[in-house]
Formats: C-alpha cells, sequence, structure tokens
C-alpha cells in the first residue's frame, strides 16, 4: 500500500490534515455467478480532519470515504494475529482476500488523549463507518455498520528506574458493535512493557490475548514476546 499525508498548523493549538491511502493487491470475488466482480484493492481518504490540543487532552475529528475493498488501519496492532487465519475446512485465509466483505463507506473518526494524572495517561479512538458490507445468507450487499474501538492507558514511565514502557490496550476492529465486547478474530487485548538493560539497550515484554473460531465458538488464545531493541 501507498499513502500520501497533508498536515497544516494553524497554530500552537490547532492542526488541519489530510490523507490518501492506496491499497495494491486483489480479493476474492464472493459471487458464484458475476465474473465480472472487481477484486482489485480499493483506497480511502480523508478530505478534513482536525487535531485541537487543550493542554492536557489532545481532541481528534475527521471526515473520512473508502471505496470498494479497503479498510482503514489494514496495518493494525492485530496484524500479525490475522493476517493469515485457518478456516472452518482447516485452510488458510488471508486478510487480503477478505477485503470483499466491504462496499464503499463513509464515517466520523473520534478520538482523544488524556493526561488524567501525573503518572497515568489515557487514549480512545472511534471509527464509525456506514455503507455496504457483504451479507453470506443473501449472497449481496447490504447496507450495514463497520466500526472500530480502541483504547490505551499508559503510564508515564520518566519517573520510574529502568521502565522505559509500561501500557495495556484493548482493540476491537470492523465490528457492528464494538462495545458489545464480544471477541471474534478482529478481537485484540495486550501490554507492553519495556525495561532498560544497558545505555542503549532494551527488553521490551509484550503480552498478547487474541480469538480464533473454533467451528463453533471463538476461543481465547494468549501469547508473550520478548523483544531486545538497541539504540544508536
Amino acid at each position: 500500500g501507498v499513502s500520501i499525508d497533508l498536515t497544516y498548523s494553524i497554530n500552537d493549538k490547532v492542526t488541519v490534515y489530510s490523507e490518501f491511502a492506496q491499497l495494491s493487491g486483489d480479493t476474492n470475488n464472493p459471487y458464484n455467478d458475476n465474473s465480472s466482480f472487481d477484486t482489485t484493492l480499493g483506497y480511502g481518504f480523508i478530505p478534513i480532519g482536525l487535531k485541537v490540543n487543550f493542554g492536557s487532552v489532545l481532541f481528534i475529528m475527521d471526515y473520512r470515504q473508502s471505496s470498494e475493498n479497503f479498510i482503514f488501519h489494514y496495518w493494525d496492532k492485530n496484524y500479525e494475529h490475522n493476517r493469515v487465519m485457518i478456516d472452518s475446512n482447516n485452510e488458510p485465509i488471508t486478510k487480503e482476500s477478505l477485503l470483499y466483505n466491504y462496499g464503499k463507506q463513509k464515517g466520523t473518526n473520534l478520538g482523544f488523549v488524556a493526561n488524567i494524572s501525573k503518572y497515568l495517561k489515557f487514549s480512545v479512538g472511534y471509527l464509525y463507518m456506514k455503507g455496504d458490507k457483504w451479507d453470506s445468507q443473501l449472497e449481496d450487499y447490504k447496507k450495514g455498520k463497520n466500526n472500530s474501538l480502541y483504547t490505551k492507558f499508559e503510564i508515564d514511565t520518566s519517573r520510574i528506574p529502568k521502565i522505559q514502557i509500561a501500557e495495556v490496550f484493548y482493540q476491537q476492529t470492523n465490528t457492528n458493535k464494538p462495545f458489545d465486547f464480544e471477541p471474534n478474530e478482529n478481537t485484540l487485548i495486550g501490554y507492553n512493557i519495556g525495561v532498560e538493560l544497558a545505555n542503549n539497550l532494551s527488553l521490551i515484554l509484550k503480552g498478547r490475548k487474541t480469538y480464533i473460531f473454533d467451528g463453533e465458538n471463538y476461543k481465547s488464545i494468549k501469547n508473550t514476546q520478548i523483544e531486545t531493541s538497541i539504540y544508536f
């Protein structure tokens, strides 16, 4: 994919921005009797967005639209999990091949980042989109919602010796009702903890809880990663 971003600072508190993104590749054709379906991946754009800094709170709002075969935040925090999944027939299926589920859509993105204490920062983002979505029972597109929610709590580690990162987050993307907190393959719960081992050397502990469909229900999968980062 490729994207272009433009930002303009009106003053120290207000910034406006615009963005265009294009994915490259092909998705599946969901129709059994329509060979003319265009499988080329689509684009999304933000004609106008606004960021306002109130000191301890950063507010973000934008209007956005997308074409067929496209979703915003394609490479999100859960990409390593759902970029390739195993279906009920024990066959691999890629995230790219499922983009046919999304037709033309438009909506609003809202978010804010707030310092709720001297040591704790809270951020939340909510993407509300409406448009065409594939219905497997109808075997056609119908109007629907495609919403996403992201929240994070982050500790200010500047006052804690040797700790560089300490955060927990929750992500639920591309669903009708993200506030129902019903897990699926797009649900992610995780944490990151970074510890300084020496000058320019850090150890990062990453914990993740994701979900896979076992044919009847979604079951949770937990994994832990340990990374070493060297800073030059």
